[in-house]
């Protein structure tokens, strides 16, 4: 069984995403069943943009070890855009883009998510906490019922749900 090891999470923390299953480990903190993931990805993979099946498929993806992955990364910075065109600007779209900081500290990731239709974002912070979101803890890739890509992520302090047309990944190593 694949399975991320988290440590330090707060004991009453609750996984929302649907897929992948945490497990709590008293003495640990959080693992995360990660087998049936794969199943899943290759049932979807012919109707998942290009993009999105990339990132979700990834063999970094859910390896703590690689700096690419997303897991113990800090929000930095969320942009919602809505572009407008048409001849009175009537026209929006609407784009989301993030920036986190890697977990090692030595990159950015950023992660742009293209013709959003619905988001929901949540965060429940401590009285006193300095910690933002908390770091990325899980995320998965699905499919809606009308086959835009729902990307969902579990942070320490909270999450968010975006559904969209595609989902772009990419690694900026402060070294390069």
């Amino acid at each position: 069984m694949l399975r991320a090891k988290l440590y330090g999470v707060a004991k009453n923390f609750t996984s929302q995403v649907e897929i992948i299953k945490s497990i709590f480990i008293e003495g640990k903190g959080y693992e995360f069943d990660l087998s049936s993931y794969p199943a899943y990805l290759e049932s979807i993979k012919g109707r998942l943009p290009r993009n999105a099946l990339a990132f979700a498929s990834a063999p970094w993806h859910y390896t703590p070890d690689d700096r690419r992955c997303p897991h113990d990364s800090w929000v930095e910075q969320l942009q919602i855009t809505a572009a407008a065109s048409g001849q009175r600007n009537e026209v929006r779209g609407l784009e989301i883009s993030v920036r986190l900081l890697g977990a090692y500290h030595d990159g950015h990731i950023e992660i742009l998510y293209t013709n959003v239709q619905r988001y929901t974002m949540e965060i429940s912070r401590l009285e006193g906490s300095a910690d933002g979101h908390g770091e990325w803890l899980i995320d998965e890739i699905r499919l809606s019922q009308s086959a835009k890509v729902i990307h969902e992520v579990q942070f320490v302090r909270g999450r968010w749900t975006i559904e969209c047309d595609d989902v772009t990944y990419h690694w900026r190593n402060f070294l390069h």
